[in-house]
């Protein structure tokens, strides 16, 4: 089976190209898109050619995906390919891109072009059906699909084929990882048992969570967040509500392991301090492990602890060690320098009706990146611009502000998240350092370098 489609632009140029071969036998079934598109970048024109390669083996169930990508610039070829077997991340990607959408947008090609992949769709239905027979799986509605009908189909086939016993996620769960056959076989060709044994966390717990679970979980997540905490993983995991962290994904075969005790208690607070940032925690505590990890290689760098009880204190701790990772790269440290006179001037409390307002310059590198994750706005980034305005955060007790000053004079006021100051609380404050900065108007830093072995 063959189909054929080209997209002209007005002028009767090619502009995207399609050709699909599709053929079986009793031995596969084999399909392959490829897919043209001319386009122009910054003057230069291109080719893309995307080929998508699909061979399914009836006997075993293997499936082999290769993806080629041939861009033409110039009368340079520039060609990438990839394989896979069994590799369902990479079947899902191509039955989006390769399959359904042609590698392009939903209907970009048209209504001939959907009907022709939905004839391979029930021809490939047809043909694996019969293995179906007899199994809860023979009269299972593909038309209201978990993932989409074509996988869905294709893991069934799979699994059945292996003889792999699965479980109600398992359209999920098998996109992120694949029990090895060894696991399945010490765990009777059961799925859930078999992915948490090999990963040294199998307990009776987990596949009775994993196993009647329906909601959309990321079994690799649970894998890294339970390796967390050590050998006692199950004592912290069931302290707080791990099913809610579950949804992003992380990196294939990372690992990290607290050092101690109080890392797991800092963690395990963090989870359960988090609020609205959920979504977020997984990934900070990811990422300051990478860091830490990064930052202890550099020679002359103590052994750094992961500490704090909010998401944060996590956050403020990943900013620290992001410009001490900036400031390795560069060799040194930066920092503005005034004059003692300045900074006692400036730095005094400001005393209003018995309320004590704190103004802090922003100094240092750190000072401006932990000044940005406290306020929720972009002054983390703005340290470069300090050689020509002071930057001061000016606080009362937990609330505070930003006032950036230019020549003695207010470039812009914000609270937190950018919005509007309230007078009703700074007015009279910001009067206060307003006139000190008037006074010292002539007054500008010095850059300066200064060690970096300071950590």
């Amino acid at each position: 089976m063959r189909y054929h489609q080209e997209k002209k632009q007005k002028n009767g140029n090619i502009l995207t190209d399609c050709e699909i071969e599709f053929e079986t036998d009793e031995k596969s079934i084999r399909f392959t898109g490829k897919y043209s598109k001319d386009y122009v970048k910054k003057k230069k024109k291109y080719n893309s050619i995307s080929t998508h390669n699909f061979i399914l083996n009836k006997d075993t169930g293997d499936m082999t995906i290769t993806n080629t990508l041939l861009l033409v610039a110039d009368e340079t070829d520039v060609v990438s390919t990839v394989t896979k077997v069994n590799e369902f991340d990479f079947l899902s990607n191509f039955i989006e891109q390769g399959f359904y959408r042609g590698e392009s947008t939903n209907g970009y090609w048209g209504i001939n072009h959907a009907k022709e992949i939905k004839k391979y769709y029930k021809k490939i239905k047809m043909e694996l059906d019969g293995i179906f027979t007899g199994t809860y799986l023979d009269k299972k509605d593909y038309d209201v699909p978990v993932i989409n009908p074509l996988f869905d189909l294709l893991v069934d086939y799979h699994v059945t084929k292996k003889g792999i016993k699965v479980h109600n996620n398992i359209y999920n769960d098998i996109q992120v990882c694949y029990p090895k056959k060894k696991w399945l076989t010490l765990n009777n060709n059961k799925f859930v048992p078999a992915i948490l044994d090999e990963f040294g966390i199998k307990t009776s717990y987990f596949i009775t969570e994993l196993s009647t679970n329906s909601e959309k979980v990321n079994i690799r997540t649970l894998i890294y967040i339970a390796r967390l905490f050590g050998d006692n993983y199950v004592d912290y995991i069931k302290a707080f509500e791990w099913k809610e962290f579950l949804s992003y994904p992380l990196p294939k075969s990372k690992i990290h392991v607290c050092r101690d005790d109080s890392e797991k208690k800092s963690v395990l607070t963090v989870f359960n301090n988090c609020g609205h940032n959920k979504h977020k925690v997984t990934r900070i505590i990811y990422d300051l492990f990478e860091m830490r990890t990064f930052l202890e290689g550099i020679i002359g760098c103590p052994e750094l602890k992961i500490k704090g009880k909010t998401f944060y204190d996590y956050e403020i701790l990943y900013a620290k060690w992001g410009v001490v990772k900036k400031q390795s790269h560069n060799g040194y440290k930066l920092k503005y320098v005034y004059p003692d006179e300045f900074m006692t001037d400036i730095e005094s409390p400001i005393i209003i009706n018995d309320k004590v307002f704190q103004p802090k310059l922003l100094l240092t590198e750190e000072d401006f990146a932990i000044e940005g994750i406290i306020m929720n706005n972009c002054i983390g980034t703005q340290f470069g611009s300090g050689v020509i305005c002071e930057f001061i955060s000016l606080r009362l007790d937990k609330k505070r502000i930003n006032i950036q000053y230019k020549d003695g004079k207010i470039i812009q006021s914000l609270a937190k998240a950018n919005t509007v100051v309230p007078v009703e609380i700074f007015g009279e404050a910001i009067s206060e350092l307003t006139e000190r900065m008037v006074n010292n108007k002539k007054t500008k830093p010095e850059k300066v370098k200064y060690d970096i072995s300071d950590f």
